[in-house]
This record gives structure tokens, C-alpha cells and sequence, in this order.
């Protein structure tokens, strides 16, 4: 198996991507030795435990930091520049969008993962990493469109707004990734 060595400043990377786009609109970013900017974020599970989430950056609630190529806008000099080194083979790495990590709790990735991880041990296989992001996307966009369903969004929106109910999803993109580390 190939070994791939990740030497480039992911700060620099972000800076070049950004500068060289002409497309309109905005984005958040993410990765493992990871410059990230906004709601966007990875988790690292081992064992099926969390053992390290990304933090999430924003102006205030549900307002977060998005690069733009518009005029008041974010720049890649607010990215957190984050290194996860005690990564371990064996680990899982889910990678997504806000459109994940606001519809789904942590402990509801690590049963996903769990259970994927649970299926290919009886059968004798591996886990495929495209089918655990199709499951996890498809969850997060059932409870997305719940209004009855607790999410992540619903309580911090419970928290920041002192309402009464914490409970319903959050229409919104979702991308998911996931990397098994070997």
C-alpha cells in the first residue's frame, strides 16, 4: 500500500485556491491537518468513540464564517488552522458540511459507524467508505426535513435563543466524507 506524506501548508493552499476562483458565492472548508473555515468540520472516531470534533467558527448563531468572493466577506487569514496528530489506523474520519453536523448528533455518527463497522466484521468484508456517507447523508437529510425531531440546530437554537422546544431539523446542504485511516 502507497504511503501519501502531506507536507503542504494548508493555510497556503487556501489562500491560492481562494485567490485563483472567479465563481460566485460562498463556502466553508474543511480537513484532516486542516485549515477550516466556518460550520463545515470533520470528527475523528476511534472504536466508534469521538475523540476529537472540529470546532465550528461564527459571527454569532447560524451566522458562521464563509469565504466570498462579494464584498463584506471572510478571507482565509480567519481560517483555524488545526492538527489532529494522534491519528491511528483503525480511525474514521467523517468530513461534512453544516447540513450533517446540525442534523446529527456525534453520537448518532458513531452508530452509523458502529453498525458499519459491526456488518462488515459478519461478513467478512471491509467497510466501504461510500456507502457509510451515502447512510450518514441520508439520515441527516431525514432529520433535516423532521420538525419534531431533536438535532444539534434545535438545541443550540434552544440555547441561543431561550426558547422553549429544541426540537426539529435544518434544511441545508449536505456533504459528507468519510476516510478509514490504514
Amino acid at each position: 500500500m502507497e504511503q501519501v506524506h502531506f507536507n503542504a501548508d494548508p493555510v497556503r493552499v487556501l489562500r491560492e485556491a481562494f485567490s485563483n476562483t472567479n465563481a460566485q458565492g460562498s463556502s466553508s472548508v474543511q480537513g484532516l491537518r486542516a485549515v477550516n473555515v466556518g460550520d463545515s468540520g470533520f470528527v475523528v472516531l476511534r472504536r466508534g468513540c469521538n475523540i476529537y470534533h472540529s470546532p465550528t467558527q461564527q459571527h454569532f448563531f447560524n451566522c458562521p464564517y464563509q469565504l466570498s468572493t462579494g464584498g463584506n466577506h471572510d478571507t482565509p487569514s480567519s481560517a483555524d488552522v488545526l492538527e489532529f496528530k494522534e491519528v491511528m489506523a483503525g480511525d474514521v474520519i467523517v468530513m461534512g458540511t453544516d447540513g450533517l453536523f446540525d442534523n446529527l448528533f456525534t453520537s448518532e455518527i458513531e452508530k452509523i459507524i458502529v453498525d458499519a463497522e459491526e456488518e462488515a466484521t459478519a461478513r467478512g468484508g471491509k467497510i466501504d467508505p461510500n456507502k457509510v456517507a451515502w447512510t450518514l447523508a441520508e439520515f441527516a437529510l431525514k432529520k433535516s426535513l423532521d420538525p419534531n425531531n431533536p438535532t444539534p440546530f434545535a438545541e443550540a437554537k434552544k440555547k441561543d435563543n431561550n426558547l422553549s422546544k429544541g426540537i426539529g431539523g435544518k434544511v441545508d446542504d449536505i456533504t459528507v466524507i468519510v476516510s478509514f485511516v490504514s
